[in-house]
C-alpha cells in the first residue's frame, strides 16, 4: 500500500513532516510545536471505516483516555487534530491522533525486570480503578462469552479441536471457581505485554503504556493473564510459559496491589482465556483460523496445576506494600449486559 498519508490528513498537519515508525502497525510520528503527535491507521478488517467505529470503537478508547490523568504514568491522550476531533475516516480507514509517549519498548529486554513491569501494571490499574460509566466498547469479546462463540464453524483438525474444546470446558470450571461473574470490572488495556510498555532513564524504568487497541471493560485481573500470554513466555517463538518470569511479574504486581490465592488462580484462568479470545477474534474476521495459540493451550492443559502452585507460593511468601484492592465492586457494565458484535 502507499505509505504516504492521505491528503485529507496532511492538510490537518499544517505543513509539518510525518515520519512513519517501524513496527507491525501503520503509525506516523508528527513533530508539532505543542508536542509530538502519533497518527495511527486502523486496519479496516478489524475496525471498518464507519461512524459506529468512530463513535463506539476507537472513539470509546479516546473517551477513556481523555478521562485519565495518568497519575504520573505515561499514557497517550487524544489530540483534536481533525477539525476538533481526534478520530476521523480518511482514505477508506479510521485514523486517530494521540500524544506521543516518550521511551523505548521493553519487549524482551532484561531491564526493567518482570518484577518492575508487574508493578507498573499495578500502577495502571490504580489509574483505571474508578473508570466511571463508559459503557462497554463495541465490538469486543469478553471472557465469559468465549463459550458462546460458534466454534463448530471453525475448521480445525480433530486433535486441535480436542485441545480447544477441552480448554473451553476447563475455562468454564475455572471461571466459576474464581467467581468471575462477581469480579470487579474496569477498563483493561487488553494487551499490556512488555511490547506495549515503555521504559525511560538509566537504568531503564518502566514508565509508560501505549497501544490501547484491545481495551474494553473486563474483570480487572484479566489484564494480568492477557499480558502474560506473550510476556510470560521465554521468547517470542516459545510455545510454553516460563514459571519464573510469571512468578516475578506477579510478585511485582502483588507488592503494590495484593493478590490472594483466588486471584492467582484467576490470573492463570485468564491466561488460558486469552489464547481462546485470540482465536475467536480471528475466526470472526476471516476464514483463516489462527491456530498459533493451540500449542500454548495444550501446554497449559498439562502444566496449569504446577504453574498455579509456583505462583501461589510466590504470592504467599512475599510481603506487600499496599492494601487489598480486588473488591467485587463493578464499575463497568456486567459482561452480559451488551452483546458482542466483533
Amino acid at each position: 500500500m502507499d505509505l504516504a498519508l492521505p491528503s485529507q490528513l496532511r492538510s490537518s498537519l499544517g505543513g509539518t513532516t510525518a515520519t512513519r515508525l517501524d513496527g507491525r502497525t501503520e503509525v506516523w510520528r508528527v513533530e508539532m510545536g505543542g508536542g509530538d503527535v502519533v497518527l495511527r491507521r486502523n486496519d479496516p478488517a478489524s475496525h471498518p471505516p464507519s461512524e459506529s467505529t468512530v463513535t463506539n470503537d476507537i472513539g470509546w478508547v479516546h473517551r477513556f483516555l481523555s478521562s485519565r490523568d495518568g497519575g504520573g504514568l505515561g499514557l497517550p491522550r487524544p489530540v483534536p487534530l481533525f477539525d476538533g476531533a481526534s478520530v476521523v475516516i480518511a482514505d477508506g480507514a479510521v485514523w486517530e491522533a494521540l500524544t506521543f509517549v516518550p521511551g523505548r519498548v521493553v519487549g524482551w529486554d532484561l531491564s526493567p525486570t518482570m518484577y518492575e513491569v508487574g508493578r507498573l501494571l499495578a500502577r495502571f490499574h490504580e489509574v483505571v480503578a474508578e473508570t466511571g460509566a463508559l459503557g462497554q466498547r463495541q465490538p469486543c469479546i469478553p471472557v465469559d462469552t468465549l463459550t458462546d462463540q460458534q466454534w463448530s464453524r471453525v475448521e480445525l483438525s480433530s486433535t486441535d479441536r480436542r485441545t480447544v474444546m477441552g480448554s473451553l470446558a476447563s475455562l468454564t470450571e475455572d471461571l466459576e471457581d474464581v467467581d468471575h461473574a462477581g469480579s470487579r470490572r474496569t477498563v483493561i488495556h487488553g494487551d499490556i505485554t512488555n511490547h506495549n510498555i515503555l521504559a525511560t532513564g538509566l537504568p531503564p524504568k518502566a514508565s509508560g503504556v501505549i497501544d490501547f487497541a484491545n481495551a474494553y471493560c473486563e474483570a480487572t485481573l484479566a489484564d494480568i493473564g492477557f499480558a502474560l500470554w506473550r510476556s510470560g513466555r521465554p521468547s517470542q517463538s516459545a510455545e510454553s510459559f516460563d514459571h519464573e518470569r510469571i512468578a516475578s511479574f506477579l510478585a511485582g504486581y502483588h507488592s503494590r496491589r495484593p493478590l490472594d490465592q483466588t486471584d492467582v488462580r484467576a490470573v492463570t484462568a485468564y491466561l488460558r482465556a486469552r489464547g481462546l479470545q485470540i482465536m475467536a477474534k480471528r475466526a470472526r474476521r476471516t476464514a483463516v483460523v489462527d491456530t498459533g495459540p493451540i500449542r500454548k493451550l495444550d501446554w497449559l492443559a498439562h502444566n496449569l496445576t504446577r504453574l498455579n502452585q509456583r505462583l501461589s507460593s510466590a504470592v504467599r511468601l512475599l510481603p506487600t506494600n499496599g492494601v487489598a484492592t480486588h473488591s467485587r465492586t463493578t464499575h463497568c457494565p456486567s459482561p452480559r449486559t451488551q452483546q458482542v458484535t466483533d
